[in-house]
């Protein structure tokens, strides 16, 4: 259900071939023909060479924001990480249920709002 910027690999300490392993994540991260695998995912591709695959994109609004998030992401620095798990957790259920249509968005915000304001 999750997307974006921050998604990471890793290779299990009990992984049988972690030399194969090491050899298709750095063949997934930075080549363009594994990012070209990761842009038909819809994630955003780590080379600029690569651009977002919008082939199967159902709206004209869905490819456009899709497009505009592109750069959007290219200026990003820092922590995009939520600090707090509590929150983190409350931010991830409210989008899956929301998503699903099993709570309204207000009902979701308010979710989430309260668990900011018990974190503190």
């Amino acid at each position: 259900m999750f997307g974006g910027p921050d998604i990471g690999f890793a290779i299990s300490a009990k992984a049988k071939n972690p030399d194969a392993a090491w050899a298709f994540v750095n063949w997934l991260t930075a080549t363009e023909t594994g990012q070209k695998v990761i842009a038909k995912t819809m994630q955003q591709p780590s080379l600029k060479s690569v651009p977002l695959d919008t082939s199967d994109v159902v709206t004209p609004e869905q490819k456009a924001a899709l497009e505009k998030q592109g750069p959007a992401l290219g200026n990003m620095i820092g922590a995009r990480e939520v600090p707090n798990a509590d929150v983190a957790t409350a931010l991830g259920l409210a989008l899956q249920e929301v998503a699903s249509g099993q709570v309204s968005p207000a009902d979701a915000a308010k979710a989430v709002e309260e668990a900011i304001q018990s974190a503190g």
